[in-house]
């Protein structure tokens, strides 16, 4: 089971939905198609999560670039995902805005496998 949050770094083309850490969610899911909730104090967005063991893929789909826009989130934001709810697939989100993250004290190497962003490098 991971023990590091889940990173996801906004990068251009922002229209795209990220491509999610399959090393990551295979611990929660099992089948394509399912609800992801992200929270944000009182706020929840229900986001797709696309997911092909075939090809050891993730994606966020529909919903994702709704929470984008809600939460402004620009191109070099960070949205640190926190599982709270594993049955329910529930996040809570924090972000770091800009060069933030960059700037951390959070070393880039140890996260490599739980680091997203939405033109799918990792």
């Amino acid at each position: 089971m991971p023990q590091d949050d889940l990173y996801v770094i906004v990068k251009p083309p922002i229209n795209i939905p990220p491509t999610v850490s399959y090393h990551y969610m295979k611990w929660y899911v099992n089948e394509s198609g399912r609800n992801v909730t992200l929270r944000v104090g009182r706020r929840l967005w229900l986001v797709k999560l696309l997911f092909y063991k075939k090809n050891s893929f993730c994606r966020f789909s529909s919903g994702w670039l709704e929470f984008m826009r809600d939460c402004d989130l620009k191109v070099g934001d960070t949205c640190i995902c926190k599982m709270i709810d594993e049955e329910n697939l529930e996040f809570e989100v924090s972000f770091l805005k800009g060069k933030k993250f960059r700037d951390s004290p959070v070393n880039g190497n140890q996260l490599s496998q739980n680091v997203i962003d939405i033109t799918g490098e990792i």
